[in-house]
């Protein structure tokens, strides 16, 4: 199984990403002394991202998924077949995926995780009600996590989620609230005047008050994130002996990142290798038997 290509799959609300991960290349480089300021992204300290690294990724619409992109991201395994590890928060689109793969692909390894796939401590009441592309968020950061540290993970998508990684690495819940575009929709809906506005990726942080309604809108959205993420990582460093560390991924993550301050890294992929991770203790399994 080992020598067999991974293709991880994150289906979120609104477009799923995919990464390949070429066979052995899905391994951990090991924890980084210097902990966070090594990840990819941050680049601070020149030393090799310890996250397994994916060889090419894509992006697809859960509505209208273009299957050929998806099908030249197979070929570039140069494998006649794959493990497919999927993670999945929208069941619709993951099963059209899935049926897609089986028609096209039956000699393909596909696997659906669920929440006990993932070799992490859960400590809230019902870790299976927990959406698994935070506790993949948590594996992945866990490596990146300075021991003895507590973490807040961020992840910005169509909603964000802030979620706590205990002292000992163990998830202990979070903080679930809208995303960018999920609030510029709620803003034009619930109003009779202000607009729609597509709030793309932010490359960099706005200014903090805009001169137009549109350039206020964009304002607000970005630093209301920037504002409740910098709370929720305040109010758990005052618990802990150490200020949080803050790892980041999703949509304007590396903008976001730089507005949190110096705690805060931004780590792209990070469910896709939270993933890979899973699938890597998996395969470790296995061949233990």
């Amino acid at each position: 199984m080992d020598s067999v290509p991974l293709i991880a799959v994150d289906v979120g609300n609104s477009r799923m990403k995919l990464a390949l991960f070429a066979p052995g290349g899905d391994r951990p480089a090991g924890r980084q002394s210097d902990g966070p300021a090594a990840t990819e992204g941050a680049e601070r300290s020149g030393a090799m991202p310890p996250l397994p690294k994916p060889c090419r990724t894509c992006s697809l619409d859960d509505a209208n998924p273009d299957w050929e992109t998806l099908e030249e991201l197979r070929s570039a395994a140069a494998a006649e077949s794959l493990r497919w590890r999927i993670a999945s928060v929208n069941r619709p689109a993951a099963g059209r995926l899935i049926e897609r793969l089986r028609s096209e692909h039956p000699g393909d390894a596909i696997t659906l995780l669920s929440a006990a796939d993932v070799p992490l401590a859960v400590r809230v009441p019902r870790p299976d009600m927990v959406g698994i592309d935070r506790l993949l968020d948590a594996l992945a950061a866990n490596v990146l996590r300075t021991p003895g540290n507590t973490a807040v993970v961020v992840d910005v998508g169509s909603a964000v989620t802030v979620d706590l990684l205990d002292e000992e690495g163990a998830f202990r819940g979070g903080a679930i609230f809208p995303g960018l575009r999920m609030s510029a929709k709620a803003l034009h809906h619930f109003t009779d005047l202000l607009p729609l506005i597509d709030p793309e990726e932010f490359a960099e942080a706005p200014p903090p008050y805009g001169t137009d309604t549109a350039s206020a809108m964009r304002a607000g959205l970005y630093w209301s994130i920037v504002g409740a993420v910098r709370e929720l990582a305040r109010r758990v460093g005052e618990q802990s002996k150490r200020p949080a560390e803050v790892f980041i991924t999703g949509g304007s993550a590396a903008a976001l990142a730089q507005s949190l301050g110096p705690n805060a890294v931004y780590v792209p992929h990070l469910t896709l290798a939270g993933i890979a991770l899973t699938d890597r203790r998996s395969v470790q399994a296995d061949l233990g038997r």
